[in-house]
């Protein structure tokens, strides 16, 4: 289905001014011009983005960027229960996208560009039939399209319970990269453990300050150039981890980039998906709902009273909630 909306390259050379139309990411700049040009949705999504309000918040070595962005209630705001996703059509399928809608096809994936962008060039990345959002799955697919993609772009993905507006359909997410805090701070955090695999591979386990009373998240970072090692140490670690609701995925949160001499992917390790602020009631709740790009420290609220009261204390605390202690996850490394 699919087919009939992918767009051809001829058609995107009025789009592409220095894009380089043989890459991946060259297209994929065209594309963004092109749907932008005649999809008046697409148009006015991206034009909030300069409306949008940010501040920053320090918070141990890796800084949060906060953004009011309304726009992205839908999707922040998602009921993803089993219930409530069989009542609605599913939005990541070819026979229910907008009409003005067009895609590059990669593999069994298709580049769309996403229409309530949290940053500039926001793509989501599609798999061409209705199968259920998983990392063990799409994770070679994952690592081939980043590498695709090249060094200008990161590649995130959220777990079907821990993220994922539709965890009904597999799905990854794509950005020019270095607009998420933790790409530029990933190494100011202090490293916990370290484990050297094959063909230069390596696993470190890090934290965004020594003080582990003070410590609000630890990541797994895994680097290396051989594609089977990298995939390898990413699914050791997710088979470490405990496992999700009524055995499925553990949740987590995938963040990686191709320098175009190797992956460095960063795996958010999460206890829960929402913070308890998230379902009280009254002046108490506060509407975070943590996926990747806020574990990265773009964190998103959609609300006003949010924005404002996201100060050093509030973020730090969420952050504690969701993620996996520290024991948790010297427990993992010790288990790969």
């Amino acid at each position: 289905m699919w087919d009939s909306k992918l767009i051809d390259i001829e058609r995107l050379r009025a789009f592409a001014a220095e894009a380089d139309l043989s890459t991946l990411g060259g297209r994929c700049l065209a594309l963004l011009g092109q749907q932008q040009a005649t999809w008046p949705r697409l148009a006015q999504g991206v034009a909030s983005l300069a409306r949008i309000e940010t501040k920053r918040v320090e918070l141990n070595a890796w800084p949060v960027i906060v953004q009011f962005n309304p726009g992205r209630a839908a999707s922040s705001l998602a009921k993803v229960d089993a219930a409530s996703i069989a009542k609605r059509p599913c939005f990541l399928c070819a026979a229910n996208s907008p009409p003005e809608q067009r895609g590059l096809r990669a593999g069994r994936y298709v580049l769309l560009t996403n229409p309530a962008p949290i940053v500039p060039g926001h793509l989501t990345i599609v798999h061409e039939e209705h199968v259920p959002q998983g990392i063990e799955a799409g994770l070679d697919a994952f690592l081939d399209l980043s590498r695709q993609l090249g060094d200008g772009w990161t590649m995130f993905y959220n777990g079907p319970r821990c993220g994922a507006s539709a965890p009904d359909h597999q799905h990854f997410q794509a950005a020019p990269a270095g607009q998420m805090p933790i790409e530029r701070d990933l190494d100011a955090g202090e490293c916990i453990a370290e484990l050297k695999r094959p063909h230069g591979t390596r696993v470190r386990l890090l934290a965004d300050t020594r003080n582990e009373a003070e410590r609000t998240r630890c990541v797994f970072v895994v680097d290396g150039g051989d594609p089977g090692e990298v995939a390898g140490a990413i699914r050791s670690i997710v088979a470490a981890l405990p496992a999700g609701q009524g055995d499925g995925e553990p949740l987590l949160n995938l963040l990686c980039r191709h320098d175009g001499r190797g992956w460095t992917a960063t795996l958010f390790p999460r206890a829960v998906h929402r913070p308890r602020c998230y379902f009280l009631e009254g002046d108490g709740r506060m509407l975070f709902s943590p996926g990747v790009m806020d574990m990265a420290g773009l964190v998103i609220t959609v609300r006003a009273e949010d924005f404002a009261r996201a100060d050093h204390a509030v973020l730090a605390g969420v952050y504690r909630e969701v993620s996996s202690s520290t024991a948790q996850c010297r427990a993992v490394m010790a288990r790969l």
